[in-house]
């Protein structure tokens, strides 16, 4: 028992083993401390002072040596130098460390240096260090002292000085501008002020450090992490117009007085986040004035203390969630600046004026996709909207792509800006289509400088490279980006006949466009013929008919019309807006469907793109193209997808096809844009039997039944399909078939069997015989 004693008291009040060393080179520090008369075992030494002779620097080898002396306490490197001090390396040994002094010319503290040092107290950190890596003091419970405030830190990494509880000599380097996850969490004697030019802070990065009396203002534009602050001390926080979404960054800050709130939308989060905070009632929120009433009023927020209006009143918001300013009594304060995301909606109701200074809308366009819903939208029911500033639509453009577009207000190219690249606008111009007698090659020139387009025209825009393209309205009075009336937005049509031996499929064509920042139900327009988008994601053009299709366009998308006789202009009325892609309401142009027209729609697809067009039979069409029923086909013809279309006895390539009779036969066009594997099939049928006739293999496909699969080249094609009408896949019956050499069986997908049914599976085939082709059944 007194051995044992004796050996624990020895271990506790171990006497002091000093070294001091000077280092004549590279990884010779073992070899200098048994060098010295009273050391012969390096493990005993308690107070090591290192010092290298110019030109030396601490080798690998001297860092293992540190790294095997476990009896150290005091270690003084301040005299040495090194450029980093390693990763781990006193994380697992040199457990007695109290004080460390760092090599003066250090640069860099690597990844859990100093992790676990239960007994460090202080470390002398030298001004040249310039980068920390993560976990480098991790768990030291006494450290007390590390200043860092002369070093040219940008960042305090993930759990820098997680549960360092007693630090508290420590300030935030002025030059920090990110702190990251948990780095001073548990820090429970520690409080600093945050820098000037902070932009980042990592989730949990002060939970339960001290923090006692700061006054926390985070930078608009912040992402804030979840827990930031949560149980620590601060008095006030200030959060900016970015934040809309509560992410329990204040949580149960039990010396919280003041929170203010700058988003221009009452802010919302889990309500267990929310409720969280128990002494709610001790804090005062500071909001906008337009939504004092909302937060007195709110389940969650009424809870604290009391909503007050934030003076001086804001100036630049961003709005990132939907703002309802519903009625006269709930207007943004002043005429601030706006930016308005493409995650948000704003609706304006009532009577009462509203201002702003400039607004920007920025919006991803995505049009004829699902992601089409990221638009920022705008509905205004009142006249009193202003802009003093400038209108800015931002548009995320993608190298190479045109985007076909159209705006509610009157800009000069000369003042359209793109943040980087080169951009080039055109329009499109109808009168020379009719002029020409063509329906490619009409697009104007690139536009620049002083041409101008109006309010309500379609143009088309492409960049060189990925980037924000900038326009500003005209500042005359033209933005219509917050009219309430339709006649306001009513587009006038060019009639576009000058030529009077122009085919009928290409008089009249104009581009115009939704004028409206919303979703607008293509149902509401006084414009009942058919139509053209672009649909860019698959790289084609899509038709359709307000009388038999559901279809919103997109803020600000560009449609091909033509302007049939006695139609002047093209009117959106203001109850079309929606705020979803999804239409709903189809009063309107679709109740004119009549019961005696018959839509069949056939598509083309590779698997993965498609195309289709459209065959409508009335007993009150004819065989012409006629402007308001028919629509003739747009191409890209540099697309891979494939591009449907029929033709008639002069060639003019239909998208639409209204024809009389429900007898007779239709030719096809398909323009392929690569080789490979193809299938024609019905996607809507409201005619019965159609029979597709391949010319090329001679196999007769009912369509209502099932669709036909078969190999193409790229390029167009023109003279191997039609439809008929009203007949049957007929000619032979199954017991009639012989095997001869003129008989061919395929299965439906146009794949050759053989010259005889005998032998074959249960299925349909298709069996050519001569000049006789019929669909059998093997059983």
């Amino acid at each position: 028992m007194f051995i044992v004693s004796v050996c624990a008291v020895q271990s506790a009040w171990a006497e002091e083993v000093v070294a001091n060393v000077t280092l004549k080179e590279k990884n010779s520090l073992n070899t200098e401390i048994l060098a010295l008369s009273h050391i012969d075992d390096i493990k005993v030494v308690t107070d090591l002072t290192v010092t290298t002779n110019d030109e030396v620097q601490l080798g690998d080898e001297d860092w293992t040596t540190l790294k095997s002396m476990s009896a150290l306490v005091n270690l003084d490197l301040s005299n040495a130098s090194a450029e980093a001090v390693p990763n781990s390396e006193f994380e697992y040994c040199c457990n007695s460390l109290v004080t460390v002094k760092l090599p003066k010319d250090l640069k860099t503290i690597g990844n859990s240096a100093f992790r676990f040092k239960s007994e460090l107290v202080t470390v002398e950190v030298p001004s040249t260090v310039t980068s920390i890596d993560k976990y480098a003091f991790d768990d030291c419970g006494k450290l007390t002292t590390c200043d860092l405030s002369s070093c040219q830190l940008t960042s305090i990494p993930v759990f820098c000085f997680h549960e360092c509880r007693q630090l508290t000599s420590f300030t935030i380097p002025s030059t920090v501008t990110s702190i990251e996850e948990s780095a001073f969490e548990y820090c429970q004697n520690f409080t600093s002020e945050l820098p000037s030019g902070i932009i980042s802070i990592g989730p949990r990065a002060f939970f339960s450090a001290a923090m006692t009396d700061i006054d926390v203002v985070l930078p608009e534009g912040m992402d804030i992490k979840n827990s930031i602050f949560s149980f620590s001390g601060i008095k006030s926080i200030e959060l900016p117009t970015t934040y809309y979404e509560y992410t329990a960054c204040f949580t149960e800050c039990s010396n919280l007085q003041t929170v203010t709130l700058k988003s221009p939308t009452i802010v919302h989060g889990g309500v267990n986040q929310l409720y969280a905070i128990s002494n709610a009632s001790d804090v005062t929120l500071r909001v906008p004035s337009h939504l004092v009433a909302a937060y007195k009023s709110d389940p969650v927020w009424s809870k604290y203390k009391d909503a007050v209006a934030i003076t001086p009143a804001i100036t630049d918001y961003s709005v990132n969630a939907n703002l309802n300013l519903s009625n006269s009594s709930v207007r943004m304060e002043g005429s601030p600046n706006v930016i308005f995301s493409e995650k948000a909606s704003l609706t304006i109701a009532g009577n009462a004026a509203q201002t702003f200074g400039n607004f920007t809308a920025s919006s991803n366009i995505y049009y004829g996709s699902a992601e089409s819903n990221n638009f920022g939208m705008i509905i205004n029911e009142t006249a009193n909207v202003t802009v003093n500033g400038a209108y800015k639509q931002r548009l995320y453009t993608d190298n190479l792509e045109w985007y076909f577009l159209c705006l509610p207000f009157d800009f000069v190219v000369g003042d359209v800006t793109a943040e980087s690249g080169s951009f080039v606008i055109r329009t499109y111009d109808g009168a020379r289509r009719n002029t020409e007698n063509s329906a490619t090659g009409n697009w104007s020139a690139n536009l620049t400088g002083d041409a101008e387009i109006k309010a309500g025209t379609g143009f088309i825009l492409q960049t060189s490279e990925e980037t924000w393209v900038t326009f500003k309205a005209k500042s005359d009075g033209t933005n219509l980006v917050f009219s309430k009336e339709s006649d306001e937005l009513k587009t006038t049509l060019a009639a576009n006949n000058s030529n009077a031996e122009a085919s009928a499929a290409n008089t009249g064509w104009n581009m115009v466009g939704n004028p409206w920042q919303a979703f607008y139900n293509i149902h509401k327009m006084n414009y009942t013929a058919p139509f053209a988008v672009y649909d860019r994601p698959n790289r084609r053009y899509d038709t359709y008919a307000p009388s038999d299709d559901d279809y919103a366009l997109a803020p600000f998308e560009a449609l091909f019309v033509q302007c049939p006789n006695g139609i002047a202009s093209i009117d959106f009325p203001a109850d079309g807006r929606q705020l979803t892609s999804e239409v709903t309401s189809q009063n309107g142009a679709r109740q004119m469907s009549q019961d005696n027209r018959k839509l069949f729609d056939i598509e083309v697809s590779n698997g993965s793109l498609s195309d289709k067009t459209r065959l409508v039979v009335s007993d009150e069409a004819t065989m012409d193209y006629e402007i308001g029923y028919d629509a003739s086909k747009f191409f890209d013809n540099g697309s891979l997808t494939p591009q449907i279309y029929s033709l008639d006895a002069n060639g003019t390539q239909y998208a639409i096809n209204e024809r009389p009779a429900a007898t007779g036969t239709l030719r096809l066009g398909i323009l392929f844009g690569s080789d490979g594997e193809y299938t024609l099939s019905a996607i809507r049928n409201g005619i019965g039997q159609v029979i597709l006739t391949d010319l090329e293999t001679g196999v007769k496909t009912d369509l209502q039944q099932h669709g036909y699969t078969f190999d193409a080249e790229s390029g167009i094609c023109e003279n191997r399909f039609t439809l008929s009408f009203g007949g049957a896949v007929t000619g032979i019956s199954a017991a009639e078939v012989r095997e001869t050499e003129t008989t061919e069986v395929y299965t439906l997908d146009g794949v050759k069997v053989g010259n005889t049914i005998c032998g074959l599976q249960q299925g349909v085939y298709v069996v050519r015989q001569g000049e006789q082709t019929s669909k059998i059944i093997i059983k």
